[in-house]
């Protein structure tokens, strides 16, 4: 039964934030698990799963820019994880 209760305290502690859509020149996704200091900056990214390199990249870029403050609001755990998907649209005008 602890076996059983670290796994769910482990899924409790993480929360799915809100996906971010940006245009790209290719089609793909991006997911990063991360936590957040006292200033809300985040440490400690790690992929979860993506389409490739430039996905994770353009990911890591947005996650340092800011795009997860909008999501994460209000009070906090401090050993809490956060999951944030990114999606990529291919964007006609980005890729010519």
């Amino acid at each position: 039964m602890s076996v059983m209760n670290d796994i769910y305290n482990y899924k409790e502690r993480k929360k799915y934030l809100k996906s971010v859509l940006l245009n790209h020149v290719a089609s793909g996704f991006c997911i990063l698990e991360f936590g957040l200091s006292s200033a809300s900056v985040p440490t400690n990214p790690t992929v979860v799963k993506s389409s490739g390199y430039n996905f994770t990249e353009a990911a890591l870029e947005g996650l340092k820019g800011g795009l997860h403050k909008t999501a994460v609001q209000g009070p906090r755990s401090g050993d809490e994880k956060y999951r944030l998907s990114f999606y990529f649209k291919r964007s006609a005008s980005l890729a010519a």
